[in-house]
């Protein structure tokens, strides 16, 4: 994979982490947890006075929002894959 190494060095996993999670697990938290965030964010556009500049505020910080460390490359690959989904 192109980014594994970076993303487990910047969410602190090794290999042996990687090979014990279970694929089911991650993906059925993934959608709910997709889920959780599409409502969260549908709640924050539903106004009919939402214009486009609040939808891509409302969209950065939902990204931001499910940041949980520090490191930049964290960011850009958790976080900020969130923010652009919508």
């Amino acid at each position: 994979m192109l980014f594994q190494k970076p993303w487990m060095k910047a969410n602190g996993f090794t290999e042996a982490d990687v090979q014990k999670g279970s694929p089911g697990k991650i993906f059925g938290r993934s959608f709910v947890l997709t889920l959780v965030m599409a409502a969260n964010l549908a709640a924050f556009l539903a106004m009919p006075d939402t214009s486009l500049t609040w939808g891509a505020t409302a969209g950065a910080l939902t990204g931001l929002g499910w940041w949980r460390r520090g490191s930049p490359w964290s960011l850009c690959s958790s976080g900020g894959r969130w923010g652009t989904c919508w």
